[in-house]
């Protein structure tokens, strides 16, 4: 938020995905603003607000360090996903010389995604999943990658 907002003031903003939502300021540091809203988001919002591409640009990622499998064709072979997101994930592969634009990905916490490589660049790549993971989801993965 530029500028300042006083705590308590009541405002009503529009989120991604299109939803309105009213609450007040709750606190103000910098350009950060927290918020706390009248009517608690679901889980479906909070999904559509986080997963929506701002102008195009990717959904915000979470930093971490899982190990994955990679495969790709009928070769396998071990990588690291260092950020994810709902939608994608960057990673460091093993054997980035393999790769084929179609992969599937073995994730503790999560299975086995299909993806595609939307870009590589040596060792590192980014894909995007074939589908939406939920946030629940990620928070398990990230979580089984930290205990493990």
């Amino acid at each position: 938020m530029f500028g300042e907002a006083p705590a308590s003031r009541e405002l009503t903003i529009k989120l991604r995905g299109g939803h309105t939502y009213s609450g007040r300021v709750a606190w103000q540091k910098g350009h950060e603003t927290g918020i706390q809203f009248y009517s608690p988001l679901s889980q479906s919002e909070l999904e559509a607000v986080l997963c929506a591409p701002v102008n195009g640009a990717r959904a915000p990622r979470l930093s971490t360090s899982t190990k994955v499998l990679v495969r790709s064709g009928a070769s396998v072979s071990a990588g690291t996903m260092v950020n994810v997101s709902p939608r994608g994930a960057g990673l460091t592969l093993a054997d980035p010389e393999f790769l084929q634009p179609s992969i599937k990905l073995g994730i503790p916490g999560l299975g086995t995604l299909g993806a595609q490589i939307r870009w590589q660049k040596g060792n590192q790549a980014g894909v995007s999943f074939n589908e939406v993971v939920l946030l629940k989801d990620l928070a398990r993965c990230i979580q089984a990658s930290a205990i493990g």
